[in-house]
């Protein structure tokens, strides 16, 4: 069968050959930014920078040049989100520390406290109203030791950042070796201000403690007996004793009992013998013989040279008084009839004796500080004064009489200064510093019963008051 198809000539166009990319001769230029880009799947990230060789087959993604800054940013999230959470954390229990800090403020400015919370000691700060400790929410028991004092305790519940305020109440309480369960009798101060000399032990012993340690030391080795007045001179360690077989001169070396010696200077005819307060070798006293002189003696302080100095006759069995610039003395007559006991004084620089008070029953009194004034105790019946005597004062020279309309004895009251005194409260629950003038004001003690008060002195060098019961002697600081 003859074939039908159509030779090609030579000159005609070859066939088109089907290719699957183009070779790189075909790839015409092209104005497009598009066009220029290479092949990339759809939402990826570009798998390789412009311009850099690929080692990829065809057709496949290459590696994400933002993964690890992606992986960088991500780290860095998650840290800032772990440090915001330890700040809040943080700031939360610090927030919480502090609202839970509160303290106790106590009142008291008074140093050399010791504060224990717990029995533990604490930290303190001081502030305007006295000592401020930190403390927990809590229950505390809150003790404070105050010197002289009995300790001060006391159960505290603190709550959540609660700040509460305690005023600590103390009680006097006397030092170690200050009770004396045999009766403490005659205290005398020492004229330097630094020691209380008294007649402990039964009336048997005689002892010396000093105000700055509160140390108590004998003096008498051996016992005394029927001692009526022990006086105590300016030169440490020498005393008149008044016992019922007479009046002795005691000197006693300091801690040393076995050198003591004891001089007797009279009988019964020496009455009230007191020391000069400015001449340790130098008494007063009166001279009541059997022969029936009454005068007034200076002498010294063995009595062998005596200097007669007044007629006492008009005075019965007087009570001897020195100013204590030894301007001149007070005698009180101590008669049996109360209405014959009236003040005298006797001037030494003019030797005159003169009666001051004409009412009678005085029973004692005290110059002040400066020697211009007397405060005096006089007797009374009036049954509403709970202690039978009330207090007056006057100039030196027997003026201006002043009654202060004060229940009270001279044994009790201290003078502060010349124109006040201390003085217990007859309702037995603090001191009052009356003025001359008869002004009040309320002085605290912290001690549970100032009727049990005896006596006081108050020693202006160092600001103390000293007061003694029946069987202890106290110290209490008045200068804060």
């Amino acid at each position: 069968m003859e074939d039908q198809s159509t030779p090609q000539s030579a000159s005609s166009t070859p066939p088109v050959q089907p290719t699957s990319e183009l070779a790189p001769s075909t790839v015409l230029p092209s104005d497009s930014a598009s066009d220029q880009a290479p092949t990339q799947p759809f939402g990826q990230p570009p798998s390789q920078p412009f311009g850099q060789p690929t080692s990829q087959s065809p057709g496949q993604p290459g590696p994400n040049p933002f993964a690890a800054v992606h992986r960088q940013n991500r780290w860095r999230q998650i840290w800032l989100i772990i440090g915001a959470v330890v700040t809040v954390v943080l700031l939360i229990g610090f927030y919480l520390y502090r609202s839970s800090q509160g303290g106790i403020l106590v009142l008291d400015t008074t140093p050399n406290l010791t504060i224990t919370l717990n029995g533990q000691p604490v930290a303190t700060r001081k502030t305007g109203q006295g000592v401020f400790v930190s403390a927990r929410a809590g229950v505390y028991r809150l003790n404070i030791k105050r010197p002289n004092f009995s300790p001060f305790t006391e159960d505290i519940k603190l709550g959540w950042g609660q700040q509460i305020s305690v005023r600590p109440v103390y009680a006097l309480q006397p030092s170690e070796g200050q009770v004396q369960s045999g009766g403490i009798d005659f205290v005398r101060p020492s004229l330097d201000q630094t020691a209380v000399f008294f007649l402990g032990n039964n009336r048997q012993t005689i002892y010396r403690m000093e105000i700055s340690n509160q140390i108590i030391v004998p003096l008498t080795s051996q016992p005394l007996s029927g001692v009526t007045d022990v006086e105590w001179s300016s030169e440490p360690d020498v005393a008149l004793i008044d016992q019922t077989n007479g009046v002795y001169l005691r000197e006693i070396p300091t801690y040393n009992f076995q050198t003591q010696t004891l001089y007797r200077i009279g009988g019964s005819e020496i009455v009230s013998p007191v020391w000069d307060p400015t001449n340790p070798d130098r008494i007063a006293f009166g001279y009541f013989s059997s022969s029936g002189e009454k005068s007034l003696i200076f002498s010294d302080k063995r009595a062998t040279s005596v200097d007669r100095k007044a007629d006492l006759s008009a005075i019965s069995d007087p009570k001897i008084i020195w100013a204590g610039d030894a301007s001149g003395l007070i005698l009180i007559g101590r008669s049996a009839d109360s209405s014959q006991n009236n003040i005298w004084l006797y001037t030494t620089a003019d030797g005159t004796l003169k009666r001051l008070t004409d009412g009678g029953n005085v029973l004692n009194a005290s110059f002040s500080p400066d020697n211009k004034t007397v405060l005096y105790e006089t007797a009374t019946s009036d049954p509403s004064n709970p202690v039978g005597s009330t207090l007056s004062v006057m100039k030196v020279d027997g003026s201006d009489k002043f009654p202060l309309n004060i229940a009270g004895k001279v044994s009790q009251a201290a003078w502060k200064d010349s124109t006040s005194f201390f003085l217990p409260n007859s309702n037995g629950t603090d001191l009052s510093l009356y003025t001359i003038g008869g002004e009040k004001t309320s002085v605290s003690i912290a001690y549970a019963n100032t009727r049990e008060i005896q006596g006081m002195y108050y020693f202006h060098n160092s600001q103390t008051l000293i007061f003694w019961t029946q069987h202890a002697i106290y110290t209490v600081s008045l200068s804060h």
